[in-house]
C-alpha cells in the first residue's frame, strides 16, 4: 500500500547545523533523520486518520529477544494495556523486504501483538501476526483501532 503522509504537520527547529522534529509522544525535540521522519508522520497518521490514542503509543523501549537486547520503533497497545500493533520504520532508502518482516516477528515472539506494520514513507505493508507458528499475512488496509 502506497504511503500518504502529510509532512505540514510536523514541527521542525534547527539549531546550529542540526534539525530537530517534535515528538508528539515523548513531548520533546529528537534530532531529525530520515527514519525519525518516517516514524513521527506515522505517528501523526495514527493519532489524526486512525483514531490512536496518544496515551497507549509507546516509542523506543527496550525489549529482551533472546539473549539480545532490542528496541522496538513504535508499539500501539489496547485499552486492556495489550499490545495491539508493532511497528518499524525505515528510512526511504531502505526497501520493506521479508527480512524486515523477519525483524518484527523476532520482536514479536517476546510482544506478542495482533498486528504488525512496517513503513519506509514511501511505502507501507500491514499484516496479522499467527504467534503460535511465527508468521504473517499480509492485509490491504490499516485494522480499525476502535477500543481494540
Amino acid at each position: 500500500m502506497k504511503t500518504i503522509f502529510e509532512p505540514h504537520l510536523l514541527k521542525v527547529k534547527q539549531e546550529q547545523e542540526q534539525l530537530f522534529v517534535w515528538d508528539i509522544i515523548r513531548k520533546k525535540w529528537i534530532q531529525l533523520n530520515a527514519e525519525e521522519e518516517v516514524r513521527q508522520l506515522l505517528l501523526h497518521f495514527l493519532i489524526q486518520h486512525c483514531a490512536v490514542p496518544k496515551a497507549l503509543i509507546a516509542i523506543e523501549k527496550k525489549i529482551k529477544v533472546g539473549s539480545l537486547n532490542k528496541r522496538f520503533d513504535i508499539i500501539i497497545y489496547d485499552q486492556s494495556q495489550q499490545p495491539w500493533m508493532l511497528i518499524e520504520c525505515k528510512a526511504p532508502s531502505v526497501g520493506l523486504n521479508q527480512q524486515t518482516w523477519f525483524q518484527l516477528l523476532d520482536y514479536n515472539q517476546t510482544i506478542q501483538a495482533k498486528y504488525g506494520l512496517i513503513s519506509n514513507g514511501i511505502e507501507t505493508q500491514i499484516a496479522t501476526f499467527d504467534s503460535k507458528i511465527g508468521s504473517f499475512n499480509l492485509l490491504n488496509t490499516f485494522p480499525k483501532w476502535d477500543n481494540a
